[in-house]
């Protein structure tokens, strides 16, 4: 079985969206980053979990305030979110 995948990239409240598909017309899953992601989001998450790949959160919503928290704490460089696949609900 494949996990598809999705990252959203968090620059300062910009978002920038990046996904992987291959130069034929098939879909294929892109294969996981290299690097650990900061937060990750999940449909089997839930929003009070912290947010990590063991226990991810369960909408964008709640990775973007962490994201928030993290710049007024005063983070300067980028963050990585990684959306696991599947239907997640109130985006």
């Amino acid at each position: 079985m494949t996990r598809d995948f999705l990252s959203v990239v968090l620059l300062s409240g910009t978002i920038g969206l990046t996904w992987a598909v291959p130069a034929e017309n098939t879909f294929a899953a892109a294969p996981a980053p290299e690097n650990k992601a900061d937060f990750y989001v999940a449909p089997d998450g839930k929003d009070s979990n912290p947010g990590n790949a063991a226990a991810p959160f369960a909408t964008i919503a709640k990775a973007r305030d962490a994201v928030r928290e993290k710049v007024a704490a005063g983070l300067t460089n980028n963050v990585l979110v990684l959306i696991r696949g599947g239907l997640l609900v109130g985006l």
